[in-house]
């Protein structure tokens, strides 16, 4: 379990794979301009991304992030016991009892495109009643940007509205973690013939 870790750390959430690159180069003891440089990246940016680390980790201030983030790498090495989904379930209560989330539609979904990384984490955050405006200002892009991905996840996700979107998301990373390679190959190719 994650609290034998060590005592009064619990980790709630994952590190994106941007995150996770920032926090070990702020481990390693980079400035933020150093930091802004190797990734390429603002220094604002990393500014940002160390503000959400520092809460991931629940790291109280940046001298604590190497220790903090050696922990998390065995949280994470062990199965992230105790993270919850979105419907508050931990994730290792969903894999063990195959729940599906309420308002799980019970058809069998065919998807035939992947979700790139950006679009999944959108989707993740469309649940009602958030709005586009709302997204846009968590993810620190345009709602513009935002418009663009949701019609993107509906039409990859075939689902209907935004209200279908956690359910079929739910689907979708059930069909992601059983696709082979080759099976992702086939279901590209059909894309590109049928469109």
């Amino acid at each position: 379990m994650a609290e034998k870790l060590a005592p009064g750390v619990r980790f709630t959430r994952k590190l994106s794979n941007r995150q996770h690159q920032v926090a070990r180069l702020m481990a390693a003891g980079l400035a933020k301009e150093e930091i802004a440089a190797q990734l390429g990246i603002s220094v604002h940016t990393v500014k940002t991304y160390a503000r959400f680390i520092l809460g991931i980790l629940s790291a109280p201030k940046r001298a604590a992030i190497k220790e903090r983030l050696g922990l998390y790498d065995k949280w994470v090495g062990i199965g992230c016991p105790g993270l919850p989904n979105k419907s508050g379930v931990p994730l290792t209560a969903m894999a063990d009892s195959k729940l599906e989330p309420q308002g799980a539609d019970t058809n069998e979904v065919v998807f035939t495109e992947r979700l790139s990384s950006r679009e999944e984490a959108v989707a993740m955050l469309m649940r009602p009643p958030v709005t586009n405006k709302q997204l846009a200002a968590r993810l620190f892009v345009s709602t513009g940007t935002i418009k663009t991905h949701v019609r993107s996840i509906l039409r990859k996700l075939q689902a209907a509205s935004r209200n279908d979107v956690p359910a079929r998301l739910w689907q979708y990373k059930q069909w992601t973690a059983t696709m082979s390679q080759a099976e992702v190959q086939s279901a590209n190719e059909l894309r590109v013939a049928a469109g």
